[in-house]
C-alpha cells in the first residue's frame, strides 16, 4: 500500500529510492555526457529530486486511487496506470537537470524507459521489504 502506516516506512523506503535514483542519476551523467569535473553532490541532487518528485506525485497518484478512481480493481492495475506517472516524472527530471542535452529523442527514450525499469525495481524492493519491516511504504 502507498506510504503505509507509520512515518518511518515512508522514511526507509524513500532512502531506497534516494540510493536508487542516486545510482542512476551517475549514469545519467554519462549518458547525457554531463560536466565529468562534477562531483558526487551532482549526483546525488539528481537522486533527491527525482525522489522528491516521486514522492509529490506518487501521493497525488495514491490519493486518486484512494477516492476510488480505479474501483475494485486489482493491485496490478494500480501499478500499469503509474506508467504514464512515470515515464513523466522521469521526463521532468531530465528536462530540470540537463536541459537542452535532452534534445536526442532516442537517448531521451533510453533514458526514459530504464528510468521507468528502475522505479519499478525499486518499487519491488519496498513491496518486498513491506513484508519483512515495520511501516512498509513505497513511493513512485
Amino acid at each position: 500500500m502507498p506510504f503505509g502506516p507509520l512515518p518511518g516506512g515512508l522514511a526507509y523506503f524513500a532512502g531506497v529510492k534516494l540510493l536508487g535514483y542516486t545510482a542512476y542519476g551517475q549514469s545519467l551523467r554519462k549518458r547525457f555526457d554531463d560536466d565529468p569535473a562534477q562531483n558526487w553532490s551532482r549526483t546525488f541532487k539528481i537522486g533527491a529530486v527525482r525522489t522528491l518528485i516521486g514522492v509529490v506525485l506518487g501521493a497525488a497518484y495514491g490519493a486518486l486511487a484512494w477516492k476510488g478512481i480505479f474501483g475494485d480493481s486489482a493491485p496490478a492495475v494500480f501499478m500499469i496506470g503509474l506508467l504514464p506517472v512515470r515515464i513523466g516524472e522521469w521526463l521532468l527530471l531530465l528536462r530540470l537537470m540537463f536541459k537542452e542535452r535532452t534534445r536526442d529523442t532516442r537517448q531521451t527514450a533510453w533514458a526514459v524507459g530504464l528510468g521507468v525499469v528502475v522505479s519499478y525495481g525499486l518499487d519491488l524492493i519496498g513491496i518486498l521489504a513491506a513484508f519483512v519491516l515495520p511501516g512498509g511504504a513505497w513511493v513512485c
